[in-house]
C-alpha cells in the first residue's frame, strides 16, 4: 500500500554506492513510493552540507523531513584514541547533528 503521493528522498553518503544501497532498502518498505536521488557528501566538511541543502531546496522547493543517520566511530578503547582521532570523530558527529538538522 503506497501513499498517494511519492516521496522524494535524497540519500547522501560519503560514497555513492552506499547512498544507492540505502535508497534500494527504502524501496522495500511497502509504505512509500520512492523517487530516488542520491548525493555524495562528507559530513565533516561544512561546505558540502550547505551545498547539498541548497541543491535540495533548489530542486524540490523545501526540505520536509531531515533524517540524520550518518556517524563516525573509532573502534578503539578510549585510551588508545589520539587527540586528532577524537577531534575528527567529535567534529564529524556534531557537525552532522547540528548542520544537517
Amino acid at each position: 500500500m503506497y501513499s498517494e503521493t511519492a516521496s522524494s528522498i535524497i540519500a547522501a553518503a560519503r560514497e555513492l554506492p552506499r547512498a544507492r544501497l540505502e535508497l534500494a532498502l527504502l524501496r522495500t518498505i511497502d509504505v512509500f513510493k520512492v523517487l530516488p536521488h542520491n548525493a555524495k557528501i562528507d559530513v565533516p566538511h561544512l561546505e558540502q552540507i550547505k551545498s547539498l541543502a541548497r541543491a535540495t531546496v533548489k530542486r524540490f522547493g523545501k526540505i520536509d523531513v531531515p533524517v540524520n543517520d550518518a556517524g563516525v566511530v573509532q573502534y578503539k578503547l578510549f585510551f588508545q584514541i589520539s587527540g586528532e582521532e577524537w577531534d575528527f570523530v567529535f567534529t564529524a558527529n556534531m557537525r552532522k547533528l547540528y548542520f544537517c538538522t
